[in-house]
């Protein structure tokens, strides 16, 4: 058994690295993922909570594909000229992608957060009423100075 095989053997036995499970966790429908998981109303809470744990996530896995075990299969992959290398070096910039993409969401997000928390929290109409201008300006705001 040659390297290149006993590694995709090794990769398969374990699920290690396994690309595929990598790609679906790189895909994310914000709208399906909020629904599915905080049901048919989520609030703006629930939609930053999410944004959180996608980047926890991707965190997780960038830190999984840094591991020693991780680069020195990488490593063997490119040395056997393995198509599985080109793979993973894709995923990594998707990772770094999907890392900034979200960064960037949280930073807007985060100036929100206190206008929502203050809504989630009032349990008067008049004081939510109350809140509306100001959320509704810094939402402007955020729309002007995002991307």
């Amino acid at each position: 058994m040659t390297t290149c095989e006993s590694l995709a053997s090794f990769i398969n036995a374990h699920n290690f690295l396994h690309i595929p499970n990598f790609q679906a966790l790189l895909k994310h429908e914000p709208v399906e993922d909020l629904e599915r998981i905080y049901g048919k109303q989520p609030g703006p809470l629930d939609e930053l909570d999410l944004w959180e744990k996608r980047q926890h996530m991707l965190h997780s896995i960038e830190h999984q594909l840094d591991t020693p075990v991780a680069k020195d299969i990488i490593m063997n992959l490119e040395e056997a000229q393995s198509q599985y290398a080109n793979s993973f070096h894709q995923i990594r910039r998707d990772i770094g992608k999907s890392l900034k993409d979200c960064a960037e969401i949280l930073q807007f997000w985060e100036t929100m957060k206190p206008w929502f928390v203050q809504l989630h929290e009032a349990t008067e109409p008049l004081d939510q009423l109350r809140l509306l201008p100001p959320i509704v300006h810094t939402l402007l705001l955020v729309w002007q100075y995002s991307r």
